[in-house]
């Protein structure tokens, strides 16, 4: 009796979770698993339903057949939804792929993405259809450093055969647990290590780590770092939901906005000095947010006039001594806009950054794969264009890089009705700003 309860349980459950995988397939989190879930729903209606409609036609009774077929339509729409969106995803990548490089180009100049696949790279380089790169574990783990340096340097001679500026090449190498280049490059502890021990020296320690940092990137031929953040390090009483990625205790460099500005301004320089340009992150400062950007939707409900006073000082230290980049977050700032998060908020970005500070660098948005972007207010097709018309200048397709077609094809679409800024006003922006010396190292730093 109790066997055949867990056996009629699970032939419920079974169409229930295929139709669950199905609606998730598309979601960034999955992007791992992506194809796996794909081959799982199929292969469970090709083993399922016929038996299914074998019984249905078996003449049991009236509610056991509504039950069979209830059974049956479930995981039928569960494949099918699971191919529909598939199909729908390489229709939409042969869309993008055959659109001119004169088009693609109108709206690459603002994407920066992350690959696994290089030919598709390649492809989209060739295209004009980005600005930049993003490198990470995923394309380094277990690979000579001279085969990924071989690479980026084919990524770059397709850009020059195009007649354009060198692409960003940007990693996220902040020292300690977020280091997306170690191995091969080799281990530094986290920044905020660097904050013990004697305030004399400081500064030079803060200079060394960050010179020897350089010079791998450099090596490697990385050209922008995701790093330093600045948010400060507070006690929040409790985290709301899982936080699995954005750990900012662990991450910030001090509790103290004094403390992190100097240590912050020493290594962006040093960075900037050896040929890595630095980007401050994550404005608007998270160290006062308890949820996971990356999971949640987050708000940050404090005062302008205190964040101005503490979680802001670092950003304007730094940025008027370094031409560095500012990451926004993908967090509410409810005291200006209670609607849109500040990666798209024109409010904040050309109410505090363009005017307020009088910030005239790069503007670059956190991951568009983080799910307040991809599922927040129409998607991240959508969101893509409200932060372009906002006023930033790139934007981050890391984690899932398949997000980077409909990215593509929702801002060409935007460029056709006239509701971005001039794609000159871009080129100028990105291309014209300052830039660090080029210092590529012919061989490794010793």
């Amino acid at each position: 009796m109790f066997t055949r309860l867990l056996w009629n349980l699970f032939t419920w459950a079974l169409p229930a979770g295929l139709l669950g995988m199905a609606l998730l397939i598309r979601n960034p989190l999955c992007f791992k698993v992506r194809y796996l879930l794909l081959y799982l729903i199929c292969q469970a209606a090709v083993f399922t339903v016929p038996g299914l409609l074998r019984r249905l036609g078996a003449g049991s009774g009236r509610w056991r057949r509504l039950g069979t077929a209830l059974k049956a339509a479930v995981i039928l729409a569960a494949a099918s939804l699971a191919v529909g969106q598939e199909l729908d995803y390489q229709l939409l990548r042969a869309r993008v792929l055959g659109t001119s490089a004169q088009t693609l180009r109108q709206v690459g100049a603002h994407l920066v993405v992350g690959y696994r696949d290089l030919d598709e790279l390649q492809e989209l380089v060739r295209r004009d259809a980005v600005a930049g790169v993003f490198i990470t574990a995923r394309n380094v783990r277990g690979r000579p450093l001279v085969q990924v340096r071989q690479e980026l340097d084919e990524l770059q001679r397709i850009r020059r055969a195009r007649g354009l500026p060198p692409l960003i090449v940007a990693a996220d190498q902040e020292g300690g647990e977020v280091s997306r280049l170690t191995p091969p490059l080799p281990p530094m502890a986290a920044l905020s290590s660097l904050t013990e021990g004697d305030q004399g020296t400081l500064e030079q320690r803060v200079g060394a780590y960050a010179e020897s940092k350089a010079r791998w990137l450099s090596y490697l031929g990385v050209n922008v770092n995701l790093g330093p953040v600045v948010d400060l390090r507070r006690m929040l009483a409790a985290s709301q939901g899982l936080d699995l990625y954005s750990r900012i205790w662990e991450r910030a460099i001090s509790g103290d906005p004094e403390e992190v500005s100097r240590v912050a301004r020493v290594y962006s320089e040093t960075l900037w000095a050896h040929g890595v340009r630095p980007t401050l992150k994550h404005f608007p400062g998270l160290g006062r947010v308890p949820q996971d950007t990356h999971l949640y939707t987050a708000r940050l409900d404090t005062p302008l006039a205190e964040l101005e006073r503490s979680d802001w000082l670092p950003f304007r230290r730094v940025v008027g001594a370094v031409p560095a980049l500012i990451m926004l977050g993908h967090v509410q700032l409810t005291a200006l806009d209670p609607r849109y998060p500040v990666s798209s908020s024109r409010l904040v970005v050309q109410g505090v950054l363009r005017e307020r500070w009088g910030f005239s660098g790069l503007l670059i948005t956190d991951d568009f794969c983080m799910i307040p972007a991809w599922r927040g207010l129409g998607g991240i097709g959508p969101s893509a264009v409200r932060a372009l018309r906002a006023g930033v200048d790139l934007l981050l397709v890391t984690a899932d890089e398949q997000q980077v077609f409909p990215v593509l094809e929702a801002l060409m679409k935007a460029r056709e009705r006239g509701e971005l800024p001039p794609a000159d006003e871009a080129y100028a922006r990105l291309w014209s700003s300052n830039r660090p010396p080029s210092l590529a190292l012919s061989s490794p730093p010793k």
